[in-house]
């Protein structure tokens, strides 16, 4: 089992430990507080990872600063991802029923959790090198498992001949009105055939009855074909991220 890092941090500590994350991966692992680095932090972010038995540091930067990405890679971190936000508004959508897209049922489980463990090899953690393969599937199979038994209504599933060949998970925020697509995932078998668009145009509509003014997705720089589609789908890049990992051995 891992090992809880010996000393919770301060306030003002330089990084934070993730206890989830330990305990999924089996190894101690933190995150850097903040977007930028300078030697000094440098130097304290390393000496607060040893003193807390750190074996894997996250750090998501600021993708316009070069002094910081000069000093990362002089330290040690590995970039494994540029993450990339797209916002659309949604003042102009006007949801269209699409009776392939229908909501979660409890039958769609299974099939969802094959779907996501052959769905996210561009994410970060595949990309790292160091993370076992076998639990990057894991971890968006039980993410997937998760959204669908927590939010059952927040998940639509894409069919064909009522099989599931894709799904993607929404969120919301009434209070700001801000929405999220969270995973989508298409079936390898189905994929080339526009199910992405339509699970796509399903999250905008289900935020749309929902009251949301504009919707958000993540994705990765080297996922080129998901960026594509949702700029053909009205979306803008709004933010762009370095992610880095560091292994303490």
């Amino acid at each position: 089992m891992p090992t809880t890092p010996p000393h919770p941090p301060a306030n003002d500590a330089p990084c934070e430990p993730l206890a989830w994350d330990t305990q999924f991966f089996g190894l101690n692992i933190a995150r850097v507080r903040g977007d930028t680095l300078t030697t000094e932090r440098a130097d304290a972010i390393d000496r607060w990872c040893r003193a807390n038995g750190t074996r894997l540091l996250y750090f998501l930067a600021r993708s316009d600063d070069p002094t910081t990405a000069a000093i990362a890679e002089q330290a040690g971190y590995r970039e494994v991802d540029r993450r990339v936000t797209l916002r659309r508004p949604l003042v102009d959508f006007h949801p269209a029923t699409d009776s392939t897209i229908t909501p979660f049922v409890n039958s769609d489980l299974d099939p969802l959790r094959q779907i996501a463990r052959a769905s996210y090899h561009d994410s970060r953690f595949y990309h790292d090198g160091r993370l076992p393969r076998a639990k990057c599937d894991e971890l968006f199979d039980l993410w997937t498992s998760q959204a669908c038994q927590r939010h059952p209504d927040h998940v639509l599933v894409a069919r064909e001949d009522g099989t599931p060949v894709g799904y993607v998970t929404c969120k919301s925020d009434p209070t700001s009105h801000e929405a999220m697509i969270d995973l989508i995932g298409v079936a390898e078998s189905a994929r080339g055939r526009g199910v992405g668009t339509r699970l796509v145009d399903a999250a905008l509509a289900w935020a749309a009855l929902r009251g949301a003014t504009t919707i958000s997705v993540v994705t990765q720089a080297r996922n080129t074909a998901a960026i594509r589609l949702y700029e053909r789908r009205g979306f803008v890049t709004s933010l762009v991220q370095r992610y880095y990992h560091k292994w303490y051995d």
